[in-house]
């Protein structure tokens, strides 16, 4: 399928038709949706609704792109801007290569997350430029074998796995591989993020060789999200495991550049961090890691964390 010249979404609410998705695949192996066309889903329409909440305004906005169940799946060179919320999201694919995207949304944007990849394996994401208002990038449960290489992410949450274990469910996430990638403005850089009271695991996950330009929070993991105030232990918990942070360079707008909450001493172990060089964003200030329950090993890191020995 090739995408030329420029698609529009529906201009007013009630031409939706209560529509979960706009543009939905299912069941088709070996698709390939490439061009230099624009997709736009005219999602300011939407956002003002939700912002004011203004009267008979839909609960649910829709997906841009939505693919179940396609393996084989291919996606490049087409732009996808102002969707009313996230504007690709995959489901149980296997063998996905997406390149050479532009997706983009204001920062303000509300969950307009760039990519969503749920339930799927053997994925490849490269070249691609993301500005949005909600993750980049996000791996949801049930993905595994990811390879993500020189995205440009800003603005927006940046690289996500999870949220994973809302309500007690389970929630697993493996073998996700982000490098030579670009965070401008994001609120964070690499991040994880699961529930109390949740069970599965995220292990063998690696963020290598990032560039950051004016991050708030860099570095996070976050098991207590999304209450992370409240850091009450609750059984079970996602294990987190074998995660690696190398070569981290650039600035922060934080104080607290890295985060670490893990919950207790199952909840997060051989966290590395090497050759990580954050600094502040504001001339003359400093700053530091967040670390509570952290198990794993830092070498040439600054700031200095001081859990991980």
């Amino acid at each position: 399928m090739q995408v030329s010249g420029e698609v529009a979404g529906p201009s007013t609410l009630l031409e939706w038709n209560k529509a979960s998705v706009w543009l939905d695949f299912q069941y088709v192996d070996n698709l390939t949706i490439y061009g230099t066309g624009r997709i736009g889903g005219q999602g300011s329409i939407w956002w003002d609704c939700k912002r004011n909440r203004k009267p008979k305004c839909p609960s649910q906005a829709p997906t841009a792109m939505s693919f179940a169940f396609c393996n084989g799946l291919v996606l490049s060179g087409f732009q996808l801007f102002d969707n009313p919320k996230n504007h690709i999201h995959t489901f149980q694919c296997n063998g996905v290569v997406i390149s050479h995207l532009t997706i983009t949304a204001p920062e303000d944007s509300p969950n307009t997350d760039g990519i969503n990849i749920g339930e799927s394996t053997g994925v490849q994401i490269y070249n691609c430029t993301i500005g949005t208002g909600d993750d980049c990038i996000s791996f949801l449960n049930g993905t595994s074998n990811v390879h993500v290489s020189s995205i440009t992410c800003g603005p927006g949450h940046g690289i996500s796995i999870g949220s994973l274990g809302r309500d007690g469910t389970v929630g697993i996430v493996e073998q996700i591989h982000v490098s030579h990638s670009s965070f401008i403005g994001t609120m964070t850089g690499a991040r994880i993020k699961t529930w109390q009271g949740g069970s599965g695991y995220v292990r063998e996950i690696s963020f290598e060789d990032i560039i950051l330009d004016k991050v708030k929070t860099p570095i996070d993991i976050d098991q207590f999200y999304p209450n992370s105030i409240n850091q009450t232990v609750k059984d079970p918990c996602i294990q987190v495991s074998n995660v690696r942070f190398i070569g981290f360079h650039g600035t922060a707008t934080s104080p607290t550049a890295i985060v670490l909450k893990c919950t207790g001493p199952e909840g997060c172990t051989n966290i590395i961090l090497k050759d990580v060089n954050i600094t502040s964003a504001d001339p003359g200030k400093n700053v530091e890691a967040y670390c509570h329950d952290g198990h794993g090993a830092s070498s040439n890191c600054a700031p200095i964390v001081h859990c991980l020995g």
